[in-house]
């Protein structure tokens, strides 16, 4: 189902610039910093994480856009704790510990294809759809109750390959500077991303 996803929606952002067929008429390149929130997770906490990135896109039509995005998360928050449970590195053999998980965003790259409305001369909304691709850090700590100085660190790296969508604002300070305002639903197999985003941008 994931894989059928990301066909359909990267053969929409590569199909729709060339109906009509169109030449990029701007380019322009975007700052930006938020915050990101993995959502619910089973049985933990509610993280968030602080974001920074940024975007790189050409308008090839007066309405329709396609954007690269890289987000990066610069924070870990603890998902799951607690007094009971089994040591990852020996799961042979159940103990009590006490266990503290940490889930970190480290980056997710994006594709998206960017439809615009304009409400005034400065001002537009638009809504956006893409592939996205993200990489997690997740860092567990236990701690026997009967050896309080063996601390167990077990780390693992995994990455997703999902879609996103989002809608936002974009108004134009002058003819060359803007800033915007984007909230973004990052979605994967393992586990959803909501994120909010503000940016200053320069057109080309």
């Amino acid at each position: 189902m994931q894989r059928s996803k990301f066909i359909f929606i990267t053969s929409f952002i590569l199909a729709a610039p060339v109906v009509p067929p169109a030449i990029a008429q701007d380019f322009y390149a975007e700052g930006f910093a938020g915050v990101a929130d993995f959502g619910e997770i089973n049985n933990s906490n509610n993280p968030s994480f602080s974001t920074f990135g940024g975007r790189l896109g050409a308008k090839v039509t007066s309405n329709f856009s396609i954007e690269g995005e890289a987000l990066f998360g610069n924070t870990k928050d603890t998902v799951y704790s607690s007094s009971f449970f089994v040591d990852p590195l020996n799961p042979s053999e159940p103990i009590s510990t006490a266990r503290s998980d940490e889930l970190g965003l480290s980056s997710i790259y994006s594709v998206f294809g960017k439809a615009d409305i304009p409400i005034t001369d400065r001002l537009s909304a638009f809504g956006r759809i893409g592939v996205t691709y993200a990489e997690f850090e997740e860092e567990v700590r236990t701690v026997p109750f009967d050896s309080p100085n063996e601390v167990s660190v077990f780390k693992r790296s995994q990455d997703d390959v999902g879609f996103a969508f989002g809608v936002g604002a974009k108004f134009d300070v002058n003819d060359r500077f803007y800033m915007r305002g984007d909230l973004t639903q990052y979605e994967f197999d393992e586990q959803d991303i909501n994120s909010f985003q503000l940016g200053l941008g320069v057109k080309f």
